[in-house]
């Protein structure tokens, strides 16, 4: 099981399982109810970063290893 990381046009960055039980939405709307996390840009603004969650239980093999990617 592998995940996917897609920065869209306004820099937000959607970390997401591929091959999941249910496609993801990009966006913070998803059913997984992703977690937002707001980090500092180089040119001093903010983007944000949004962990979405599996559907299909594969946190609880891989422990937080998307993270480590």
């Amino acid at each position: 099981m592998t995940w996917q990381t897609t920065q869209l046009q306004d820099w937000t960055v959607h970390v997401h399982p591929d091959d999941d039980a249910v496609p993801h939405e990009l966006t913070e709307a998803c059913l997984c109810g992703p977690t937002p996390e707001l980090h500092a840009a180089q040119d001093g603004g903010d983007n944000w970063l949004y962990i979405h969650h599996s559907l299909d239980g594969r946190e609880a093999d891989e422990g937080d290893s998307k993270r480590e990617a």
